[in-house]
Parts: structure tokens; C-alpha cells; sequence
């Protein structure tokens, strides 16, 4: 059996594409797209982490679809973690996964972040799903001494 861990799951192709789209943090205003990045970030975290940062509660979208979902077993049997991923990205196979992703310039060296694109090697943009979430997070680092440029 593959794994999506070693990029060749069952539906490596679908996720390859929407792992393109989706933002550096935070969830989307898409419910179709929060369900895949709320299977993705459950995924990661078994494998990179042992599963220590997810709760019952984090998994709400999974349970919608996954009725009979059990954490406890996804985190220490990996073939059943698979076979609900993939149970998971067959049910949004044929759904609308688009949003509108919003985002700021951030600059880590020098403490700063823009609203306009910026121009050289430290800068990055980062993608935070909604404009709220965007603006919240623009905040977050002014209140952290972000300059604002």
C-alpha cells in the first residue's frame, strides 16, 4: 500500500494539486477545502508528531464525512489513517475546492510586513485563507513589532 507520506497514495495526483492551493495557515471560507486541509494537517501530525496535537474536537470536518471515525485508531494504525484519508479525498474528488486565498508580504530578518508586493530575497508572502484571518494575523505581528512597510 502507498502512503501519501511517501508521495504515492492512492490519490497522490488529486492531493499534489490541491496542496498548490491551499494557505500557509489558517482555514479558507470553502467547507470542501477546510475538510481537506483539516485531513491534511490530522495526517502530518500523526506521522511528523505521533498525533500529540490533534483532539477530538480539531477533527469535527472528518467526523462529518467519517462517521464511525476513531482518532485513537488513525494514530496508531496507519493503514486504517490511510484508508480514511483516502475514504476522505474520494469524497471531494468532485467538489469545488476553490477560494479566494488572502495574504501579506512578511519579512523575518528585519521584523517587517507589507500589503504590497516587496521586492527581494527575504521577503515571502503568506497565505492566510480569508481576508479576516489575514487581517488578524497582520495584527498579531504589528502587535509583535512588526513594522508595517
Amino acid at each position: 500500500m502507498g502512503t501519501y507520506w511517501n508521495n504515492n497514495g492512492k490519490y497522490q495526483k488529486f492531493v499534489d494539486e490541491k496542496l498548490k492551493t491551499i494557505p500557509d495557515m489558517y482555514f479558507t471560507d470553502n467547507e470542501y477545502m477546510n475538510l481537506f486541509i483539516e485531513i491534511n494537517n490530522l495526517y502530518y501530525d500523526i506521522y511528523n508528531d505521533g498525533g500529540c496535537n490533534f483532539r477530538l474536537d480539531k477533527v469535527t470536518r472528518i467526523k462529518s464525512v467519517v462517521k464511525n471515525f476513531k482518532i485513537s485508531k488513525a494514530i496508531s494504525d496507519h493503514d486504517y489513517l490511510e484508508e480514511i484519508t483516502d475514504e476522505i479525498f474520494e469524497y471531494l474528488m468532485d467538489k469545488d475546492l476553490a477560494f479566494e486565498n488572502y495574504g501579506f508580504w512578511n519579512e523575518w530578518k528585519n521584523s517587517l510586513i507589507s500589503l504590497n508586493k516587496q521586492e527581494g530575497e527575504n521577503w515571502s508572502y503568506i497565505t492566510c485563507g480569508t481576508k479576516d484571518n489575514m487581517e488578524k494575523e497582520f495584527k498579531i505581528r504589528q502587535d509583535h513589532g512588526f513594522a508595517v512597510v
